[in-house]
């Protein structure tokens, strides 16, 4: 990504099981699930391993967990809320540190006299219609000790074709 001059930001309220728990990892170790996840949270991972409900994951660890046999889970949607308070905690703290760098990177980058193409939405809505814009974007003009111009750019692709891509909006920030 780095080499293609793309910096992804991360998101703190709602990531991926996988990346979450790597970042837990990052922050705690390689814990067992059950000093991490809520027990009832956890139990509701058995669902779509199509285990008993009963079957117990919480002597697993991370890594165990970020195995391929729990492969499916990693690309569910959830969030910090998933974990034990005081881990939530200082996920969240670790989070925003690794935003607050990523937002200095794009911040530099605009100091320099450069461009950013930024997708403010976060995702790409079901049916085109613009979702409400993130805070990123406020946040990083924030940063940036040159005055800088926001460009709407909209890219629209054909749903009728198998390359169907919703409707996104993107701002491209460049210098005056």
């Amino acid at each position: 990504m780095h080499a293609l001059r793309a910096y992804p930001i991360s998101h703190l309220v709602q990531k991926r099981i996988g990346p979450l728990l790597r970042d837990v990892n990052r922050v705690e170790g390689d814990l067992k699930l059950r000093e991490i996840i809520k027990q009832d949270e956890l139990k509701e991972f058995t669902k779509p391993l199509n285990k008993p409900y009963n079957s117990d994951l919480s002597e697993l660890s991370v890594s165990d967990f970020l195995g391929y046999e729990y492969r499916e889970l990693h690309q569910r949607f959830s969030d910090v809320g998933i974990l034990h308070e005081d881990l939530s905690r200082k996920v969240k703290k670790y989070l925003l540190h690794k935003i607050k760098k990523q937002l200095q990177v794009f911040a530099r980058i605009l100091d320099d006299g450069g461009s950013c193409l930024l997708a403010p939405e976060g995702h790409l809505s079901p049916d085109g219609r613009f979702w409400p814009v993130k805070s990123g974007l406020s946040r990083l003009l924030s940063m940036t000790k040159r005055e800088v111009r926001i460009l709407p750019v909209n890219t629209t692709y054909d749903f009728m074709t198998k390359c169907a891509i919703a409707t996104t909006f993107r701002v491209c920030i460049d210098k005056p």
